[in-house]
């Protein structure tokens, strides 16, 4: 795949990155990208999708209820608190 500094720049405008050493950051950038042609070149016609990265399943426990704080002691060390919760920035 061809990939012209066009193209890295504008990647990086997509992604807001911002770094002082163009060359490096498109020396790496085109070796990402090479390694992605090599894994679409494998064949994988008679490969089954996989669930989980392991062999095993996801492993399942018991849901027990079981010793807690109570609000107070959970929120004792929250930089910020509304009532009984703890109080973040909204995430848009």
């Amino acid at each position: 795949m061809e990939i012209s500094d066009n193209d890295i720049r504008r990647v990086r405008e997509l992604c807001r990155l911002r770094f002082d050493d163009f060359e490096a950051f498109r020396e790496e950038f085109l070796r990402i990208v090479r390694f992605v042609d090599a894994v679409r070149e494998l064949k994988t016609d008679e490969v089954e999708p996989m669930y989980y990265p392991g062999r095993d399943s996801c492993p399942e426990r018991d849901d027990k209820v079981g010793f807690s704080l109570p609000p107070h002691e959970a929120l004792r060390n929250a930089p910020h608190r509304l009532d009984d919760f703890f109080a973040v920035p909204k995430v848009l």
